[in-house]
């Protein structure tokens, strides 16, 4: 039977009021960690990558793309789905 891990609403950001970016880059990097260390090829991602809507800061984009680029490395693939706060406007548009 295949095996997946499920995450959503990771809302990445700079500057969150609770958790740094770097906490969340970690986090997500531990992530693939325990993917790999159990042998889990899959992440599905149910939406919600980013926080803001349109704007998105360098800086988080080179996370959410670390991100993808490590999993890539160790074998995960990511099937997503994108969130509200995934789209460029409110009308959805990208």
């Amino acid at each position: 039977m295949p095996r997946f891990v499920v995450l959503s609403d990771v809302h990445l950001h700079n500057g969150w009021k609770h958790t740094s970016l770097q906490v969340q880059k970690s986090n997500l990097l531990d992530l693939v960690g325990y993917c790999t260390s159990n042998n889990i090829k899959t992440i599905l991602f149910c939406g919600d990558m980013f926080h803001t809507h349109g704007t998105i800061k360098t800086e988080v984009l080179y996370a959410y793309n670390g991100f993808i680029q490590f999993s890539k490395s160790c074998g995960i693939n990511i099937i997503g789905i994108a969130g509200n706060h995934d789209h460029a406007d409110k009308f959805g548009e990208i």
